[in-house]
């Protein structure tokens, strides 16, 4: 059986998904301070998804565990790639 397409939306959200991650590397990679950047970007997304709680809700606490893993391990990523832009 042949894979069916995702809905149109569902694409859109991808590729603008992409977009968006695309467009903060080639940010990130410019900026003079990368730790103030990162960390001014980072309380940009912070204030974005506390605006979007009321359209989406909070997670279960169930949850909880695995945000606080990926909080910790996007973290080291933003270290590692600020690292990278460095060299």
């Amino acid at each position: 059986m042949l894979p069916t397409s995702p809905p149109i939306p569902v694409a859109i959200a991808v590729l603008a998904a992409g977009l968006l991650h695309a467009m903060w590397n080639a940010l990130a990679k410019n900026f003079s301070d990368p730790r103030d950047s990162f960390a001014l970007l980072n309380l940009g997304v912070l204030v974005t998804c506390a605006l979007s709680l009321p359209f989406i809700g909070v997670s279960p606490r169930s949850t909880y565990l695995f945000l606080a893993a990926a909080v910790v391990v996007h973290q080291a990523y933003e270290l590692v790639l600020m690292a990278a832009y460095r060299h």
